[in-house]
């Protein structure tokens, strides 16, 4: 995946995947998937079980982050989304796209601290099925 664009002068980029490997069962070792399996495969991370889910953690970001993920294929029932200030499973801020039927698809912005999980914003959105997309967070001073 390319570059997006930046939220500092200069080039800040941290962490980027691509997945512009051999298919493999594995994302790497760089990744964490507490459920679910997610695989390799064409260059891109695919769901072959789930709901899954994976997370990278980097550490030394500057006080303003942003972050995205690329989707392909979406189907009704699919769920996709960007963790950021991630301290483990069960404690990060999240915005979440929830692919639901043409009309009625769902943005949603939230903290889940201590195993509780917490919408700050939801939205209804109009979206078609099967397009891609790209869905971004903008963090600053750890906030949304």
């Amino acid at each position: 995946m390319p570059p997006r664009r930046c939220c500092c002068d200069g080039d800040c980029l941290v962490y980027t995947d691509d997945f512009n490997r051999a298919d493999d069962t594995d994302l790497g070792s760089e990744w964490n998937q507490p459920d679910g399996t997610i695989e390799i495969s064409s260059a891109m991370a695919k769901v072959t079980s789930g709901p899954a889910s994976a997370y990278t953690v980097f550490e030394n970001v500057s006080e303003q982050m942003y972050c995205s993920i690329d989707t392909w294929d979406e189907e009704s029932g699919d769920i996709y989304e960007v963790w950021v200030n991630v301290q483990d499973e069960d404690n990060y801020h999240f915005v979440r796209f929830i692919r639901n039927n043409v009309n009625d698809s769902v943005l949603e912005i939230g903290i889940k601290s201590g195993g509780a999980e917490t919408v700050y914003k939801s939205q209804v959105i109009l979206t078609v099925t099967g397009t891609a997309r790209t869905i971004n967070a903008l963090i600053s001073d750890n906030e949304f």
